[in-house]
């Protein structure tokens, strides 16, 4: 005797979180684009990921804290960062 299978197929919700940079273009350089940076599970590893890596290309540049040629990412809303941007515990102060 053949015992009949069953199966089944869903559609599920699946959130993802991606770093990107983008350069737009400059009097000096006309290309711009943008790259991906990785992906990942949560907004908090994501989060200190883009920051870590717009903190190390700053320093690179020898651009200085306060330089609006860089833009660091937002974190989102809600969201608990510490003074340096990496996440922090909750309840912690938010930066807006």
């Amino acid at each position: 005797m053949h015992t009949k299978a069953q199966i089944e197929y869903r559609v599920r919700p699946v959130t993802r979180f991606i770093v990107t940079r983008f350069e737009a273009p400059t009097p000096e350089r006309q290309a711009m684009g943008s790259s991906q940076h990785g992906e990942f599970d949560n907004h908090a590893t994501a989060y200190a990921v883009a920051y870590a890596l717009c903190s190390a290309e700053r320093d690179r540049l020898g651009w200085g804290l306060s330089d609006e040629r860089i833009r660091y990412p937002a974190p989102a809303e809600g969201f608990n960062v510490a003074p340096d941007g990496v996440p922090d515990a909750p309840g912690a102060p938010t930066n807006s």
